[in-house]
């Protein structure tokens, strides 16, 4: 897998409004209230169901592993 390659393959479908890569807001959604980080090397934030499907064909593609990721908050119960 080559993440490079992979971000570089969403940002060209999704475009840069849908697909982060700024390594400050990167590292905002790196962590929840636990403080475990770790870096993606994207954080896509698809506006419809289509960007939902070219993001999982994507990372079929590459191989890439995905992280649904919620509010952050760590907390249950």
């Amino acid at each position: 897998m080559n993440s490079k390659i992979a971000t570089t393959a969403l940002l060209e479908q999704l475009g840069s409004d849908q697909v982060v890569t700024d390594s400050e807001e990167l590292y905002k959604v790196s962590m929840d209230n636990l403080r475990y980080s770790r870096m993606p090397s994207a954080c896509i934030r698809p506006a419809d169901e289509e960007g939902v499907a070219a993001v999982l064909r994507l990372a079929n593609k590459h191989k890439m592993p995905l992280t649904a990721r919620g509010a952050g908050s760590a907390t249950t119960g």
